[in-house]
């Protein structure tokens, strides 16, 4: 009898795995919906801030990054039209 409860029978092995199987695959398609969910978001706020924010002035690339330049001119006598750019550290 002691035998009998230590032992595990095949079908109640299978039903364990079938079990584990669909908790994985619930586990699996509820994090799925959660990145589809995310990417379909930012997606939609990306628009929204394009829309909101439009983009003023000329980009430019310098150095791999993409800066937005928006330049007013004021122009005085004995000026020089050209402007420019400096790095500061800080």
């Amino acid at each position: 009898m002691h035998s009998e409860l230590n032992s595990t029978s095949p079908r109640s092995g299978r039903k364990i795995l079938k079990w584990i199987g669909r908790i994985a695959g619930a586990i699996l398609a509820v994090l799925l919906l959660v990145a589809i969910i995310a990417v379909s978001r930012e997606l939609l706020t990306r628009r929204e801030d394009a829309k909101r924010f439009p983009q003023q002035g000329r980009k430019v690339d310098v150095g791999g990054y993409s800066l937005n330049l928006k330049l007013h001119w004021r122009r005085q006598a004995n000026s020089d039209p050209r402007k420019r750019v400096e790095h500061a550290r800080g």
